[in-house]
């Protein structure tokens, strides 16, 4: 039945190519540009291969997903939308974050710039994180100022730079995001560790769950994990659900109300906050949760979870991507 579908709508774009081919902008046109169509053939190959490798060898079903995990191939393979440039952007997001729900929440930036020599450790006070601007995971704290060894953290940084984070994940959002370090204050409570970090799931601007992480006083990372109405749930990713270490936020209205502010008009995304003391600080919109790629715990909770993605026509959708795009995001302005 696939294969017939495929047919039929290869026949309608055919000939609706057809029709509109005299036009300047569509005559240097191949609706089967052979190098667009390989390009689609060996990232589906690519994002197949990451997904079974980390399912225990289980494909995904990419056309018709049910899955959380399916659904994240999906994005990561079909939907193409601008926006996801700039809210994979730790910088440009920033504006976004302003422009829905005011300044008053992002956390404070002390520097930006693309040369790894140019960081200002000498006049930066700590503590204060280093990140890159275009990728997860490329984070230095730096909490005393005899901590840093400058010749390292160039070093590091270049590697950084150096790397096309959006390419060795296939998210395709990250790929055309300027390659900057940045340098923002480090968040601390009045006890003067670290504020916890929310991640509030956002399902067509509805908060669904909460992912509470914490550390405890010896040090070892915890994670919880609550539904809207902050009730423990019984399945995890990575380690286990301990929402016994947790209770429920005191300002957990504002939380759940700033995160469906964020995430409305997705159909999915992730809003990570952290909840201090007096105040609560909007760190990243997450995209690209986990690459879909990290088992849950129980497996029913995968098709729980995709449940909530509304995904919508993703089979017309997937096959007007292959037929009528390259696979690729522009570039921010």
């Amino acid at each position: 039945m696939l294969g017939s579908t495929v047919k039929l709508i290869k026949s309608a774009l055919k000939a609706r190519y057809a029709a509109e081919r005299p036009s300047a902008e569509n005559a240097s046109y191949d609706l089967f540009n052979p190098a667009r169509i390989y390009q689609w053939r060996v990232a589906i190959h690519r994002v197949r291969a990451a997904y079974a490798h980390a399912h225990n060898g289980r494909k995904p079903r990419l056309l018709r997903p049910r899955r959380f995990t399916e659904k994240m191939q999906w994005r990561k393979l079909f939907d193409l939308n601008p926006i996801y440039a700039v809210i994979s952007d730790k910088l440009a997001v920033r504006d976004f974050i302003a422009t829905r729900v005011g300044t008053d929440v992002l956390v404070p930036l002390l520097w930006v710039g693309n040369d790894p020599s140019a960081v200002p450790f000498d006049s930066l006070d700590p503590p204060y994180v280093i990140k890159s601007t275009h990728a997860s995971g490329h984070v230095l704290i730096v909490r005393q100022r005899q901590d840093v060894h400058v010749d390292a953290a160039v070093a590091t940084f270049r590697d950084w730079l150096g790397t096309c984070y959006g390419t060795t994940k296939d998210e395709p959002g990250y790929v055309p995001v300027p390659r900057r370090l940045m340098v923002e204050g480090m968040l601390l409570g009045a006890n003067g560790s670290p504020p916890l970090e929310r991640k509030l799931s956002v399902f067509d601007g509805r908060v669904r769950f909460v992912q509470t992480t914490f550390v405890d006083k010896d040090g070892p990372l915890h994670r919880a994990y609550h539904d809207r109405e902050w009730r423990p749930l019984n399945w995890y990713m990575k380690t286990p659900n301990q929402p016994e270490l947790c209770l429920k936020p005191k300002r957990f209205e504002e939380l759940v109300a700033l995160a469906e502010c964020l995430g409305k008009d997705f159909d999915y995304l992730r809003v990570d906050m952290y909840d201090a003391d007096d105040r609560i600080w909007v760190g990243e919109l997450t995209l690209y949760s986990l690459s879909g790629l990290t088992p849950f715990t129980p497996d029913e909770a995968d098709k729980l979870i995709g449940s909530y993605w509304s995904l919508q026509q993703p089979v017309l959708r997937a096959l007007k991507a292959i037929l009528l795009r390259w696979r690729q995001i522009p570039k921010t302005t």
